[in-house]
């Protein structure tokens, strides 16, 4: 993670050292447990929506984000 912070800090051409560090992980506002799954044709509609910028993103920044594009693909609960 630090060096992900690092590579992501020099693309914005930010101090590093400025960004208070918290454990890893996430934070999240609201316990999403409860929520119900996104039906398939959402997931696919975001897809095709987000597909272009998820692709640029993985350009500017060299990180691996194919799983991102999988309709199948669920963030990992901590």
């Amino acid at each position: 993670p630090a060096e992900i912070l690092t590579r992501i800090c020099r693309l914005l051409s930010i101090d590093a050292a400025s960004i208070p560090h918290h454990r890893p992980g996430y934070i999240v506002a609201v316990d999403s447990r409860s929520v119900p799954d996104i039906r398939p044709e959402t997931v696919a509609a975001l897809l095709e929506i987000f597909r272009d910028d998820i692709l640029a993103t993985m350009r500017l920044t060299g990180l691996d984000l194919g799983q991102w594009l999988s309709p199948d693909y669920r963030e990992e609960e901590i």
